[in-house]
């Protein structure tokens, strides 16, 4: 059987320590996906495989189903961002444009690009934001924003009011930026790679 070219996306790293004590970095699971159309996925204009790219992460949307990180990308060399995925809304069927995001976990039963689909509703229509925290926000811990903390711990069954709860978000959550990082590859996720697509729509 053929390989086919399924989705193009922007790929973050995990590094590691090799061998010989040496830091090293392997291709992670999580990525910005761009197009996914098997058969003929697209990347932007003027990318091409193994490109890098500067990723902006935006804030964190949590509603106990979806997690997920809202971004931009920055093309190497450019100073204007890519904001949403490739535009196939000409095709029968397709999802609007959905925002850039990277989805980090799903409930049993929802696969990623449901989280596209929320952030799209919660950008165009307002829905769900109680589940979004700005990254400027939760950095700087800004008064009123307790309310959207605790809907997030809320709706992952934590306890605004436990310190036990709230160390156990607040691990969630570093464990996200730990995974987070500012550049990534472009690349193309094939039906042979060592990874099962689950970005289906």
């Amino acid at each position: 059987m053929s390989e086919q070219r399924i989705y193009t996306g922007l790929f973050l790293f995990d590094p590691y320590i090799d061998q010989s004590d040496s830091m090293v970095a392997a291709l992670s699971r999580y990525h910005v996906t761009y197009d996914h159309f098997p058969g003929d996925p697209r990347f932007p204009q003027d990318v091409a495989e193994n490109d890098w790219a500067y990723i902006e992460e935006l804030g964190v949307y949590d509603d106990g189903e979806v997690c997920a990180s809202l971004v931009h990308i920055k093309k190497h060399g450019e100073e204007t961002y890519l904001r949403v995925q490739y535009d196939r809304t000409n095709y029968a069927g397709r999802p609007l444009r959905l925002p850039l995001h990277i989805t980090w976990q799903t409930a049993e039963g929802i696969k990623p690009v449901e989280a596209g689909k929320r952030l799209y509703d919660m950008l165009h229509n307002n829905k769900n934001i109680e589940y979004y925290m700005p990254l400027n926000r939760m950095r700087n811990k800004i008064d009123g924003d307790v309310n959207i903390l605790r809907n997030m711990m809320e709706a992952n069954d934590l306890d605004y009011n436990s310190s036990d709860d709230y160390n156990v978000y607040a691990m969630r959550m570093k464990e996200i930026g730990s995974m987070m990082k500012p550049m990534g590859v472009w690349k193309t996720f094939t039906s042979n790679h060592n990874v099962t697509s689950d970005e289906e729509e």
